[in-house]
């Protein structure tokens, strides 16, 4: 209830949708866990413990988080409930369709940024619950078809992404390197899942008589395209000084990432609120 008291201090004009954060609003993104820490520790009636989870609700277990981009047992086991928590009630709380399915995918595919074994209970949990009717008005049949085309052209995106991602990062060493390991992690990430646009590609599988298959690989598309946002934010936020550099390098990956930024925001249904509030992420955020 009280976490994210630090939003109450940001104006609301910036939330705009299709608005893209200026460096300013993204800083003033980024200190909301502060500004609610500073409130709730001056409260008395609040243990310090319940100050500081809420102070890292942003973090993460892989260290690519905020504030203070804690990793690990650096982040108070509260703490860690509550980034998980929040997590899973923006879907439960949002009536997204199929929450228990995206949330599969959600913590599947970002493993390293909570904690192993909370999330290994919850996956538990989710394996048990029963599957939700989806779209059952419209032809399955037609409904997959059009999921195979989109995931297609997802896949050849990605594949266009790492060949820009080589050909702008070569004339910003220092930026290109932090970049390129962020998407490296992710499409670890979607390896270790087992959902790695290489290996859907290679499959050799009628995705169209597998509407299961087609509805998971839709919704990780989706959680794919809001850890790029994240990602995107995350340089911005590193490299305060890009969206004013004059270097010729420097101004190109600039250029592309905004570029880059604008056609995921355009491209896509916003995931849940988590999402917004973490721009990151992504993922609407900037982040999870």
């Amino acid at each position: 209830m009280l976490h994210d008291l630090g939003m109450l201090h940001i104006d609301p004009k910036i939330f705009a949708a299709g608005r893209l954060f200026t460096a300013a609003e993204r800083r003033q993104m980024r200190a909301h866990p502060l500004t609610a820490g500073m409130i709730v520790k001056q409260q008395p009636e609040y243990p310090p413990a319940v100050a500081r989870a809420i102070l890292e609700h942003h973090e993460r277990h892989d260290g690519s988080g905020y504030p203070r981009g804690l990793n690990g047992d650096e982040i108070s086991v509260a703490g860690r409930i509550l980034l998980l928590a929040e997590v899973i009630a923006a879907l439960l709380e949002k009536n997204a369709r199929e929450p228990e399915k995206q949330l599969s995918v959600i913590l599947r595919l970002n493993h390293s940024k909570f904690d192993h074994a909370m999330t290994t209970q919850i996956l538990k949990v989710l394996e048990q619950e029963q599957p939700a009717a989806e779209e059952a008005d419209l032809d399955p049949a037609q409904v997959n078809a059009e999921r195979v085309k989109r995931l297609s052209g997802e896949c050849d995106k990605w594949l266009q992404l790492r060949s820009d991602l080589e050909k702008y990062t070569t004339d910003a060493p220092a930026i290109g390197e932090f970049l390129t390991d962020r998407v490296a992690i992710l499409e670890r990430s979607l390896a270790a899942a087992g959902l790695h646009p290489d290996q859907i590609a290679s499959a050799g599988i009628d995705l169209c008589e597998q509407p299961d298959a087609v509805s998971e690989l839709a919704m990780l598309m989706r959680e794919t395209s809001w850890q790029l946002k994240t990602i995107v934010d995350d340089v911005f936020a590193r490299f305060p000084t890009l969206e004013a550099t004059d270097k010729p390098g420097e101004r190109a990956i600039r250029d592309w990432l905004l570029q880059l930024q604008a056609d995921l925001s355009a491209g896509q249904v916003p995931r849940d609120a988590v999402a917004r509030s973490s721009a990151s992420p992504g993922p609407a955020r900037s982040g999870t």
